[in-house]
Parts: C-alpha cells; sequence; structure tokens
C-alpha cells in the first residue's frame, strides 16, 4: 500500500448518495427472460456460502451476520448457478450511516455481471418486498444508491420506487456522523 493510500484510508470520508422509497400502494410487476430459470430464495444460515461463487468470503460472513440479525436476504439462482443477493433491514435496527425507523430498508444487493440486463435486481427487491409485506406487515420500502449508479436507479424505477431525498455523511474509521434516518 502507497503512503499516499494510507493516508487517504485515515481521513474523514464525505459520503453522498440518492434516497428512494417505495409505498406498497403502488404495484408494478417486472418480467424476465430468464423467468423460467429464475429461483429467487430467502437466505438460510446454511445457504450463505452459495455466494463465494460469485463473491468473497467476506461476502459470506456479512450474510451470515445479516442473516443472524434478522435481516430478510435473498440470493438470485439461474439453473442453480447464483446469480445476484439483497438485503432487507427491518424497522427499528441500524445499518452503517442508516437508522431504520418508518420504512424497511433494502441494501446490499448486487447482479453478477454475466446475469445483468435481465431484470434479475428488480425481481430480487419485489422478492423482498413480498416477504416483508407478508410476513412484518411492511409497507413502505427505502434504498439509496449512489448518483453515478444509473443502472440501479433504473432498476428501483422499475419496481416503482422513486425519489425521496439527497442524503450526505461523513465517515471516519469507524465513526458516522449525522446518521441517515430512513
Amino acid at each position: 500500500m502507497s503512503i499516499m493510500n494510507k493516508i487517504y484510508k485515515y481521513l474523514p470520508h464525505i459520503k453522498r448518495g440518492i434516497l428512494f422509497y417505495l409505498d406498497q400502494g403502488t404495484k408494478v410487476e417486472v418480467d424476465s427472460d430468464l423467468k423460467p430459470h429464475l429461483r429467487i430464495e430467502m437466505v438460510t444460515n446454511h445457504m450463505c456460502k452459495d455466494v463465494c461463487a460469485v463473491r468473497n468470503k467476506n461476502v459470506q460472513y456479512a450474510f451470515e451476520k445479516m442473516v443472524s440479525k434478522g435481516q430478510v436476504c435473498v440470493f438470485a439462482y439461474v439453473d442453480g448457478r447464483i446469480a445476484g443477493h439483497a438485503a432487507c433491514v427491518l424497522p427499528d435496527d441500524m445499518e452503517g450511516a442508516f437508522r431504520v425507523r418508518n420504512s424497511a430498508y433494502i441494501h446490499y444487493c448486487y447482479v453478477d455481471s454475466k446475469y445483468r440486463g435481465h431484470n434479475i435486481y428488480p425481481l430480487m427487491l419485489q422478492q423482498i418486498i413480498r416477504i416483508c409485506n407478508s410476513e412484518q406487515s411492511i409497507q413502505r420500502f427505502t434504498m439509496m444508491t449512489s448518483r453515478e449508479n444509473i443502472p440501479s436507479q433504473h432498476g428501483l424505477k422499475k419496481v416503482g420506487f422513486a425519489f425521496l431525498k439527497n442524503y450526505w455523511y461523513i465517515e471516519w474509521w469507524r465513526f458516522i456522523w449525522k446518521k441517515v434516518t430512513v
């Protein structure tokens, strides 16, 4: 690691992004050309290792932690191969800079590059929304994205999410200032 990278690592960072929201009154159905081959399942602890086929061991550990904390997590499989993942924090919990109070907060979404462009991301979001709605009676959802992640924003809009507000916070080491309440 170069000296500049070490210095950068220890500096405070301003994180900025966009928050989107969905009220359950919005019903949009998304389709995929992969639907006959696609399976989206709620993640259990024994499934967490599956994610290593497309991500690293740290992501497996992250899912083990999220599942043990009671987050709603899903994996998408195409012909039995993992293609993506997403997670959702339920109200009255925290996730990084986000204080989850008035909605469920969907985060940690990823689709393997081989499967992008087939609506797997919006279908995972819909599955999480269905699970949270039927098991927890949750009606409102929030999600964040960076300003430059246009594909993510398009996927959110396909499901019915709308712009809520811009946000920012400062992160320095493990300290986060100005928690974002969603």
